[in-house]
């Protein structure tokens, strides 16, 4: 007995030729890997069961993929200059200060797990970390998650029980386009990145130090 079980995107007419050539008798198309199983089942060794299991269409991959972009593009980040955050084009209006700039860290972070306790030192740098001052980053994890939500954009934080980190892929920001090496990004760069926190000046001293003199070069 045969089984070929095709798990990603393919294209029919392609499938159908290659079970042509291997003279198959018996030809079954499931939905997914258990109901070709089954079909498989009562197959005879000396019977040839060519199994193909639809999983992503090519017409559906393409739509998955375009949907996947609009989500992704839905949310803008613009770190150079000052940091700010727009949905669709707008910008989103955050309830506390301390839930933007939460948010601008974890960006900063490009994907790292943030502690509470890191994320306390940053946002309030000159106050002891204890027991009250874990409610109160708590208070501001909650508002920055509520004003994410209105916006359809709370699944770009991945939380933790001690931490929190940003998805990368699900946003579309400059500072990322930058380090990937995105030729426009360093049109748009002006040496200038989060102006308005100033723990955000290390990664300001490495973007001026790799991206401005070349920039003066070009």
């Amino acid at each position: 007995m045969r089984i070929f079980v095709v798990s990603q995107t393919y294209e029919k007419a392609e499938i159908y030729k290659q079970i042509v050539q291997l003279d198959s008798n018996e030809v079954r198309e499931c939905e997914d890997v258990y109901k070709a199983l089954t079909e498989a089942g009562n197959c005879t060794e000396d019977k040839i069961s060519v199994i193909v299991v639809s999983v992503v269409k090519e017409d559906d991959k393409n739509k998955t993929v375009c949907e996947k972009q609009s989500k992704k593009r839905s949310m803008q980040v613009q770190t150079f200059g000052n940091f700010e955050v727009f949905y669709k084009g707008q910008p989103i209006c955050f309830h506390r200060k301390k839930s933007k700039e939460l948010l601008a860290y974890l960006i900063d972070r490009r994907g790292a797990m943030v502690t509470t306790a890191e994320a306390c030192a940053v946002l309030w740098e000159d106050k002891e970390y204890n027991f009250s001052l874990q409610r109160q980053f708590q208070t501001i994890v909650s508002d920055l998650m509520k004003s994410l939500k209105k916006y359809e954009c709370s699944h770009i934080v991945h939380r933790r029980r001690n931490g929190m980190a940003i998805d990368v892929s699900e946003l579309e920001c400059d500072i990322y386009k930058l380090l990937a090496g995105d030729k426009n990004a360093l049109g748009q760069y002006n040496g200038e990145y989060m102006s308005n926190y100033s723990w955000a000046e290390n990664t300001a001293g490495y973007l001026a130090m790799k991206y401005g003199v070349m920039k003066i070069n070009e």
